[in-house]
């Protein structure tokens, strides 16, 4: 009786097609809603190929940097406004300084095992904003206050550092619905703008260390070919209209998304926190 094989070869090609489409599920909906993808694929990848901590969320950045470039694309060849872009850099740097502060209020919470409480404090937080990004159903001066000047950018990108970095959310959380809310730019104008921001924090992120590392990664083509994949496709699928489906509808998925992964959180086992926070 002959016994089924698998050699080493076909066994790493098979490993290969499971990520490839395992981040391909994953990129599309997160990318769809602003969100960067590295909280979600480091545990998947520590899980798919047994990769330790390290090398799980470089190949995540990776991917997250390439989900990110897929989107950008896919919105701007849908119709998005490409002028927006260059507001990115301003949310960009204020949200890199506003998170230094929100490092180490973050590190000492968690030393003093309060880190549960910055999470339920989040969830609040994210509540609050599907609430009022339900309620809103149009742009108008009574019920939002828009800031829409160069020191309103700079709000706006401050508080979303801080936030990410205190409360470890996934990068784009907090941009996203704030971008909605607060800014005459439009839904998918929001998620563009939230998806540029996330891939500058991602390219300067592995800069960084692919000058402290030369090794290579197997797996990186399979990570960049999925994340772009399914970043497109993301960025495609993203059109103005008036359906639950589209434009606020993504928005609101994003804050739901991120409520529920804070809420996951909670009764989370403590862990070391990240100096580098994804932004």
């Amino acid at each position: 009786m002959k016994h089924f094989s698998i050699g080493k070869n076909q066994f790493n090609s098979l490993k290969k097609i499971i990520v490839f489409l395992v981040g391909s599920a994953i990129a599309l909906p997160l990318t769809i809603c602003g969100l960067a993808a590295q909280g979600f694929m480091t545990p998947a990848i520590q899980w798919m190929l047994g990769m330790d901590s390290k090398r799980a969320a470089y190949n995540a950045t990776v991917f997250t940097l390439a989900a990110s470039l897929g989107g950008i694309g896919g919105i701007l060849l849908a119709g998005g406004n490409s002028q927006v872009i260059s507001r990115g850099i301003i949310l960009f740097i204020t949200a890199l300084f506003a998170a230094i502060p929100g490092i180490k209020i973050r590190y000492h919470a968690a030393e003093s095992g309060k880190a549960p409480t910055l999470s339920i404090i989040a969830s609040s937080i994210f509540l609050v904003l599907l609430m009022q990004i339900i309620r809103v159903n149009e742009y108008s001066e009574d019920n939002l206050l828009y800031l829409h000047t160069i020191i309103g950018w700079c709000i706006i990108g401050g508080l979303y550092g801080l936030f990410t970095a205190l409360f470890q959310t996934p990068g784009g959380s907090l941009l996203t619905p704030a971008l909605f809310l607060f800014t005459k730019i439009g839904e998918t104008n929001s998620i563009l703008l939230s998806l540029f921001v996330i891939a500058i924090g991602c390219g300067i992120t592995l800069a960084f260390h692919r000058m402290q590392t030369s090794e290579s990664e197997e797996y990186l083509p399979v990570m960049i070919t999925s994340g772009l994949l399914g970043g497109l496709l993301a960025g495609r699928m993203l059109y103005p209209g008036d359906n639950i489906l589209s434009g606020k509808g993504f928005i609101i998925a994003s804050v739901i998304i991120s409520l529920l992964y804070c809420l996951s959180q909670i009764n989370k086992q403590p862990v070391t926190v990240s100096k580098s926070p994804s932004i």
